[in-house]
């Protein structure tokens, strides 16, 4: 087995630690909620 994947140090970072990847999520999770509230039928 390749230790260099066990190793923390060598992995790469996380998507929290990108701020396009946190802006990305973000937007699509703002677009959903909106899509929701506009699908509903007006009653």
């Amino acid at each position: 087995m390749n230790r260099d994947l066990l190793d923390p140090r060598k992995r790469p970072g996380r998507y929290e630690r990108k701020g396009s990847y946190f802006l990305a999520l973000l937007g699509l999770a703002v677009a959903l909620t909106c899509y929701k509230k506009l699908a509903k039928p007006a009653t």
